[in-house]
């Protein structure tokens, strides 16, 4: 039996296996690396503002407890709720008994004016004594007085509103007895309000009338209001070692109310021409702060992992002292899955510095 020809083929097979292998064997040799999807920034100088956080609380200008200024029985009283302008009436009360004293007091000037008149040419005779006729100017001047006071409190009969603004409150009824200096009602306007804040004593230096300012009530569904700090105390609470600011904003809507919490931002510092990264762009290591900068030379472009010295922080956003400059590229979506040296697929490049803070929330 001839095996010649069965061994020529195992022999060729076998051959041509082995070159196979060694072929799989080089390809295996070549340099294996990961690409890593990553979000982009390109750096340029812009302003940088650092803002001290702190939350306020609403309280409206114009809010005043109206009171009496006569006494009486009340006839009529505002209904709680009702908005008024200035000058309108608030409440009435029964004026019959002030227009007595009113009447009584007018004629008792006009005696006590009629004697003195009387009285005058008869000094100049010597029928009375300079002392009759002071005497008698001092109970004229007395009884004129007293008919200013009762005129005064038949026109204040009627209790008018200071301000324009909206009766939050009654403290009365109709037809209840009040004396004078009785509270009445409470009047408040919206239109205009104030925000009031403590700020650390640390930052009194940074803070003044005129610092800006933004006030934010976005937990009520509001907009930030761009404003401005009109008045910032000189004195500090002990209690917690702040000095109040007053922020006043304009509340056209009227959704801002009395005792609402509001955000607010008060400018401490800006810097023109500052190199501002995401604040989560920068991350801390045993050697200190780092950030990922994108290497273009290569191709497909890698990470290096650079040193940096920041500065402030404020809204999202870090200050670069060292490291960084106008035209790096620097990693700010994906960098927690970066190593120096890591291969990148850029799948966005932001421009704008608010664009990458957004994209890095919803990573």
């Amino acid at each position: 039996m001839n095996f010649k020809p069965l061994f020529g083929l195992t022999t060729l097979f076998l051959i041509t296996l082995f070159i196979a292998s060694c072929e799989e064997a080089e390809e295996d040799d070549e340099p294996r690396y990961r690409q890593i999807a990553v979000e982009t920034l390109k750096l340029e100088p812009k302003l940088f503002e650092e803002y001290i956080s702190v939350t306020g609380r609403v309280e409206a200008i114009e809010d005043a407890i109206v009171s009496t200024e006569a006494g009486g029985r009340v006839q009529n009283i505002v209904r709680r709720g009702q908005r008024v302008n200035e000058g309108d009436i608030l409440t009435s009360l029964d004026d019959e008994l002030l227009e007595s004293a009113y009447e009584v007091a007018e004629a008792e000037y006009e005696l006590a004016r009629d004697t003195y008149e009387r009285q005058e040419p008869l000094l100049a005779d010597s029928i009375i004594t300079t002392l009759d006729l002071n005497t008698a100017r001092a109970r004229m001047d007395q009884a004129r007085a007293q008919l200013r006071q009762a005129e005064r409190q038949l026109n204040n009969a009627d209790l008018k509103a200071p301000f324009t603004g909206r009766v939050e409150e009654r403290m009365v009824k109709t037809g209840e007895l009040v004396g004078e200096g009785t509270p009445v009602v409470r009047l408040v306007d919206t239109r205009n309000i104030q925000v009031n804040a403590g700020i650390a004593e640390r930052f009194s230096r940074d803070i003044s009338e005129g610092t800006p300012a933004i006030v934010d009530f976005g937990s009520y569904g509001g907009d930030a209001i761009e404003a401005e700090v009109t008045y910032a105390g000189s004195v500090v609470n002990p209690d917690n070692r702040t000095f109040p600011v007053e922020i006043e904003v304009e509340n056209h809507d009227r959704q801002a109310k009395p005792d609402m919490m509001a955000d607010v931002s008060v400018m401490r510092s800006s810097q023109e021409n500052a190199i501002v990264v995401p604040r989560t762009a920068v991350f801390l290591d045993e050697e200190g702060r780092n950030v990922f900068v994108v290497n273009r030379d290569e191709d497909p472009p890698t990470a290096e992992l650079r040193s940096v010295e920041v500065g402030p922080s404020s809204q999202g956003r870090l200050l670069i002292t060292d490291g960084l400059e106008d035209g790096d590229e620097i990693i700010v979506v994906g960098r927690t899955n970066v190593n120096h040296g890591d291969r990148l697929q850029i799948q966005r490049e932001h421009e704008m510095i608010d664009e990458a803070i957004e994209s890095r929330q919803r990573d």
